[in-house]
């Protein structure tokens, strides 16, 4: 074995370790992560007063079997807490309203949150956000207002939102490093993107994988890219084609995904497409990779 071969099996075998530790983080159902979050901030969040109980019907709200029950519960918690930030996203997404008016809404729920927390805060728990479970309101919508941006065509915003997001929370319990590297190739930050592969050197996952091959591409390195192309095949073979543009994605997207499986390439999908898409010569290449 010549160095070039062991440096490739030595990464092989970081990203098969990482992926080993990656199950336990592959889409939670929301009932099983909302429901936990309840018992913990019911065990730790000291004495319970009307703000608390707003919060636990806000739990019930985002785990409703419909979307009526969860509008319904959301205005209960907003009549014991005008602030509750998860009630006021609620809301706000049920609403009929689109646009900027939707905007301005989950802004304004971003900004209770932020408000509530107070600059101190932010300071004193910088690196440690998802810990602290009054964070995690905050947090949902935040991420949610950075969707809205990146659905707008206000990318660059919507990646401001979620570097910010990952200096509060570098552990990135949300998953919003996917998004981010989709983002940040998409409008060809490539050193941002290598940056970020690096932050999370041990994510196995198929959407760090196959975005690690485009990255290589577009920064001219194409014989790592075929290097890591092999990777991201033997991680994820069903990433590939919906990629390619030789499958379009399902109406409905999936719910939850197991490492390797069709499911995961779909949400690798979701997350790269615009990147791809948005480099013919990438995709052309890809189709062309034997």
């Amino acid at each position: 074995m010549n160095d070039k071969e062991k440096r490739r099996w030595q990464r092989k075998e970081k990203k098969l370790r990482g992926r080993k530790a990656f199950t336990t983080a592959a889409l939670p159902k929301i009932a099983s992560q909302f429901g936990m979050e309840q018992v913990m901030q019911s065990m730790f969040g000291g004495q319970r007063d009307t703000k608390s109980a707003a919060q636990d019907l806000a739990y019930g709200a985002l785990e409703a079997a419909t979307p009526e029950r969860a509008l319904h519960l959301a205005k209960q918690a907003l009549e014991l807490d005008p602030r509750c930030v998860d009630a006021l996203l609620i809301v706000a997404r049920a609403s009929k309203q689109g646009g900027e008016e939707l905007m301005e809404k989950v802004c304004a729920a971003v900004r209770v949150g932020e408000e509530d927390l107070g600059k101190d805060f932010f300071d004193d728990n910088r690196g440690y956000f998802w810990g602290v479970l009054e964070t995690r309101p905050y947090l949902r919508a935040r991420a949610f207002l950075s969707q809205l941006l990146a659905k707008t065509g206000r990318v660059n915003e919507a990646v401001e939102h979620l570097e910010a997001m990952l200096e509060l929370n570098p552990n990135d319990n949300q998953g919003l490093r996917y998004t981010l590297l989709g983002h940040y190739l998409m409008l060809d930050h490539l050193d941002d993107a290598k940056r970020l592969l690096q932050q999370f050197d041990d994510d196995g996952s198929a959407m760090f994988a196959w975005g690690r091959v485009l990255q290589r591409f577009l920064a001219g390195d194409h014989s790592e890219a075929r290097v890591a192309l092999t990777e991201a095949r033997e991680l994820n073979r069903f990433a590939e084609d919906y990629l390619s543009g030789r499958k379009h994605l399902p109406e409905q997207l999936p719910g939850y995904y197991g490492i390797g499986d069709q499911n995961e390439g779909i949400v690798c999908a979701v997350e790269l497409g615009d990147a791809w898409a948005k480099h013919p010569a990438a995709v052309k290449w890809l189709k062309a990779a034997r």
